[in-house]
């Protein structure tokens, strides 16, 4: 039987899990198979496996579009693995480390492709995903902003959104967020951080400068 913090879990997080691109029935899977809060993060590192598995089946085809797609919900999936998996920061670290090593694998992979974008900050940097269905020519551009426990490996299907409108989006993790979390405290006032990602954004020849709009979710918005 399932702890009380398991159980809590399973049946909160069902409905943002797969607003962000884990399979419903991928959901189902992993959750059923867990018996205590304390597999959870090597529960979805396990799936998280089988996605760069079948990514890397799919390279091996030439499918490289399904390579890419795979990487993306193998990262997400690594993603929710860590997820406030804060008694066991070890595991949760090295957990998110592969998130971000799916994800960049995949970027070149997608369609539209992306690229990282570091954005110098403070003491050192934050860092952002650049994705442009029209990148040979400047174009409207969303930032999107996590919330206060999320990360840019939570957006790839809300970019789908915006690239099918022909909007260029940059997906950041903020401080405190994601790749910064263990870098920077959550920064309440964001006038700093907006300034230095506009800098870094106006430097890209993808975006039109004019025209940036911003996204957030939850505490990012």
């Amino acid at each position: 039987m399932a702890d009380e913090l398991l159980e809590t879990a399973i049946s909160n997080w069902g409905p943002r899990f797969t607003a962000s691109g884990v399979d419903a029935s991928d959901y189902a899977r992993v959750t059923s198979q867990l018996q205590s809060w304390n597999d959870w993060c090597a529960g979805w590192s396990r799936a998280g496996d089988d996605h760069v598995a079948l990514a890397d089946a799919a390279l091996g085809e030439g499918r490289t579009l399904s390579a890419g797609e795979a990487l993306q919900r193998a990262a997400t999936y690594y993603h929710f693995g860590k997820f406030l998996f804060v008694h066991d920061l070890d595991q949760a670290r090295a957990t998110h480390e592969r998130a971000v090593d799916a994800a960049t694998r995949g970027l070149p992979l997608l369609s539209p492709a992306g690229r990282r974008v570091d954005v110098p900050y403070g003491h050192g940097r934050l860092v952002g995903v650049l994705r442009s269905p029209q990148p040979d020519s400047p174009l409207p551009t969303v930032l999107l902003v996590p919330g206060l426990d999320s990360a840019k490996e939570e957006f790839p299907l809300v970019e789908a959104t915006f690239h099918a409108r022909g909007l260029a989006t940059f997906s950041l993790d903020g401080p405190g967020q994601g790749e910064s979390e263990w870098e920077f405290p959550i920064e309440p006032d964001w006038a700093p951080v907006g300034a230095a990602v506009l800098d870094a954004l106006r430097s890209c020849s993808e975006v039109d400068s004019a025209r940036i709009g911003v996204w957030g979710v939850s505490l990012g918005g």
